[in-house]
């Protein structure tokens, strides 16, 4: 068994807390696979990494977020054309409502962390729930080494998709 299967089977009910750009592609995804090539906010990714995505976040039985993850997947998907608000905003809701653990740490308590005036809020905040107990995905190098460097368990999705892991 692979490092990333060992990561999974050890954090499988723990859960997983993916970050802003993958949670965006993965709503995307759900709503419409053929928008991810060409929304402006996902089309660096391909449907095939959304399928990868889909079956890493499936073998939780968590899904873990904070209140500005989720904010910047909102703000980004209002980036859509305006006749593609309501149906993406819709199933956003619904994805919220079934499958999503949400975890709020006050900004003002984020602020006063050493990584915070390098990272920002919402990494921070990330890196503070990680330490709670649960595994990060991310397609951010900056935020996937710090978190390296403090020994917190995470999974670099570029690294996952260049190298064909877990497909």
């Amino acid at each position: 068994m692979g490092y990333y299967e060992q990561l999974i089977g050890a954090y499988r009910e723990r859960g997983i807390l993916v970050d802003s750009g993958l949670l965006l592609l993965l709503f995307v995804g759900l709503c419409d696979r053929g928008r991810i090539q060409t929304f402006k906010r996902t089309k660096m990714f391909t449907e095939s990494d959304f399928d990868l995505l889909q079956g890493i976040v499936r073998q939780f039985d968590l899904l873990v977020t904070t209140p500005n993850i989720l904010t910047e997947v909102s703000n980004l998907l209002g980036q859509l054309s305006d006749n593609l608000h309501a149906q993406y905003y819709a199933n956003f809701a619904r994805s919220l409502q079934e499958r999503v653990d949400e975890y709020y740490i006050p900004s003002r308590q984020l602020a006063l962390l050493e990584h915070f005036p390098r990272l920002g809020l919402t990494d921070t905040g990330i890196i503070e729930q990680a330490r709670n107990g649960h595994l990060v995905l991310t397609v951010d190098l900056p935020l996937y080494n710090h978190l390296c460097e403090l020994g917190v368990h995470a999974i670099n999705f570029n690294y996952v998709r260049a190298s064909n892991l877990l497909r």
